[in-house]
């Protein structure tokens, strides 16, 4: 399946291939922030960059990335699933 080219980890279908070591903490973010998640993550990653932890800080943001498309992918309450 062929990648967006601005989003490496993006196929061109629009679903995400989230690599593990970034799944599974947004993941645990979602089941401990339910809704709340990708602000949580985004703010970790904010105060990381404000203590001058650029990588700590990268990896923040993509965790807040990936549960940004866990939820926009995830179905309605209600919605049936195949």
């Amino acid at each position: 399946m062929p990648c967006s080219p601005e989003h490496p980890f993006r196929p061109d279908d629009g679903t995400a291939m989230i690599p593990a070591d970034i799944l599974r903490p947004a993941n645990e973010m979602i089941g401990i922030f339910g809704d709340d998640a990708q602000f949580r993550a985004a703010l970790r990653a904010d105060a990381l960059m404000a203590q001058g932890k650029v990588d700590g800080s990268t990896l923040w943001k993509q965790i807040a990335d990936a549960i940004g498309d866990l939820q926009r992918h995830r179905p309605a309450a209600g919605e049936e699933t195949h």
